[in-house]
């Protein structure tokens, strides 16, 4: 009759030598320097036993590992979102710098059309637009504490821009000669006709009125204003010749006009004073 099996097999002979092998090695090393007689073999037994230190270190080895990744991680993150951050600040510096290069060439240019007029100039500032789309009018930055007045000029670098209609105490509000119900005389400077120039409602638009057949008007014909009436001065450019229709229904050119200004784009302006009168500062002098 056989014996049964056991319930647990014993390991092989050499195994278990080696494993008692490794444990006497180890109560050596734990002796510490008790005895120098033991230094021989604790030098020996040090290299049979370190697999066991690696395999004991491994835990804390992995932990140590798993810690600095989310560390790399968290920082890499931060990072992330610190660049992110002086990204959009170096973005809007950009904008920033751009908008005030374009906002100094446009005073140059103001300067430069300051510097070509006999009127008095004083710098205006658009602050606003009315809510109304059916007209074409802006707020700027002066009043009647400034000497404004109702009616008076108002140009930028390119030509005519408009005239004040409505004067507070610090701002007032413009008229753009795009505005369907704006006219001014103007001349070509070329041939010396005059004209009637009516806004369309378009910013991009100016209709002549009442022009002849046979006027000698061609494209690219340079408007000025013609100084008739008495608001605008002589002399300012208003707009180029871009079409000339002769329709046959009616007994007038149709002829269309691009205003030289920047109607849609210009924020400083100049107000014209037709006398040589003292002006107001300008905001922060």
């Amino acid at each position: 009759m056989n014996d049964p099996a056991p319930i647990f097999k014993r390991p092989p002979t050499g195994l278990r030598r080696l494993l008692l092998l490794i444990l006497l090695g180890l109560l050596l090393l734990t002796a510490g320097s008790a005895t120098a007689l033991l230094l021989p073999v604790r030098t020996v037994f040090i290299d049979l036993v370190a697999p066991f230190y690696h395999a004991t270190d491994l835990g804390s080895a992995l932990t140590e590992l798993r810690d600095d990744t989310l560390l790399s991680r968290e920082q890499l993150l931060a990072d992330r979102a610190r660049l992110r951050d002086e990204n959009l600040i170096l973005q809007r510096h950009a904008l920033t710098t751009a908008s005030l290069r374009a906002e100094n060439q446009s005073l140059r240019g103001l300067l430069g059309a300051a510097e070509l007029v006999e009127e008095q100039a004083m710098l205006a500032e658009l602050i606003g637009q009315p809510p109304d789309t059916d007209t074409h009018r802006l707020v700027i930055n002066r009043g009647w504490r400034d000497k404004v007045t109702a009616g008076q000029p108002v140009i930028d670098a390119g030509g005519i821009v408009g005239q004040v209609t409505v004067v507070g105490e610090r701002n007032s509000e413009i008229i753009l000669i795009s505005d369907a119900r704006h006219a001014l005389p103007v001349e070509f400077l070329r041939s010396g006709i005059r004209a009637i120039a009516a806004g369309s409602g378009d910013h991009r638009t100016l209709r002549l009125r009442h022009v002849a057949p046979d006027a000698d008007i061609r494209l690219g014909d340079l408007l000025i204003s013609s100084g008739l009436g008495g608001t605008f001065p002589h002399g300012y450019p208003v707009g180029e010749v871009r079409s000339v229709l002769n329709r046959k229904t009616s007994p007038f050119l149709d002829v269309r006009i691009a205003p030289t200004a920047d109607l849609q784009g210009s924020r400083q302006l100049l107000l014209l004073f037709a006398s040589k009168r003292e002006i107001a500062p300008l905001a922060g002098e």
